[in-house]
């Protein structure tokens, strides 16, 4: 097993893995609590129309993603903020036309340099020092705002209404929750696709709240088993020759199974004692 860190790609792999683990579990946390997994499903279809646009203009893939996906998301914000729609159309608006905007830029590309099917489902053996530089900085930034207002966070998402009441900016916060998740799918495209990475916002705290109603316990479980889930990953894509992304959503959902079944089963023996 240990050879494997002689290999620059696996040492890449890792480095990566280990930054969007922390940072996808942090934000899974808030996500599922705040009852906000349908959003991360649809922005991260949605950051395929900027991929697109990207490979169609000539310019990175990713930071066109990037852009176009915070203003999408920034637009959600302020739709379902305003109570215009309910948050499920606009999703699904968002969704659908975006989709549609990608394939129509895809269907525009004459020469294809680069395969958008790498970005919908993603290879995070293929990552380069640059790309960990851009991933590692911007989540670096991500974390260290969570980190300042972290208490706030968390009383907007048990207590919407309370907090606002109290004073606290609960609109800033909800655009603030929608652009990370924006930011963070942008940055975990290649490494687990767009197809994917909406998993990894949601598995690892939906199955940390299965054994812990703390939120400290629950936010190290997440992280706990996103990093699992990634080094495991990581290890099982190059000793099987398997997809990497789809094999560490694939250890998510097992993780999440294990503790659904143990959870019920402890629940029947209670039930019959």
């Amino acid at each position: 097993m240990f050879e494997l860190f002689q290999y620059n790609f696996i040492t890449n792999a890792l480095i990566s893995g280990t930054i969007l683990a922390v940072v996808t579990g942090v934000l899974s946390f808030f996500i599922v609590l705040k009852g906000m997994s349908y959003f991360s499903v649809g922005i991260s279809h949605i950051s395929f129309a900027g991929v697109s646009l990207g490979l169609l203009i000539g310019i990175n893939p990713i930071i066109a993603a990037l852009l176009f996906t915070v203003l999408a998301s920034a637009g959600i914000a302020s739709i379902t903020k305003n109570k215009t729609i309910s948050e499920d159309s606009a999703i699904g608006i968002f969704f659908s036309t975006s989709m549609a905007l990608g394939i129509i830029f895809i269907s525009l590309i004459k020469t294809y340099t680069v395969d958008p099917i790498n970005y919908l489902f993603g290879d995070i053996l293929g990552i380069s020092k640059t790309d960990i530089y851009f991933i590692a900085i911007l989540s670096s930034i991500l974390l260290l705002a969570i980190y300042f207002i972290f208490k706030y966070l968390l009383l907007y998402i048990f207590d919407e209404e309370f907090a606002r009441v109290n004073g606290i900016p609960v609109n800033f916060l909800h655009y603030f929750l929608m652009i990370s998740m924006a930011v963070v799918i942008v940055l975990s495209i290649k490494a687990i696709g767009i197809v994917l990475i909406s998993a990894l916002l949601v598995i690892p705290a939906n199955s940390a709240y299965l054994i812990s109603k703390s939120y400290r316990k629950m936010l190290s479980l997440t992280i706990f088993f996103s990093l699992f889930s990634v080094y495991s990953g990581i290890y099982f894509s190059y000793s099987l020759d398997i997809p990497s992304g789809a094999s560490i959503v694939v250890i998510n959902a097992l993780i999440f199974l294990v503790i659904y079944i143990y959870r019920n089963y402890l629940k029947s023996l209670q039930n019959d004692s």
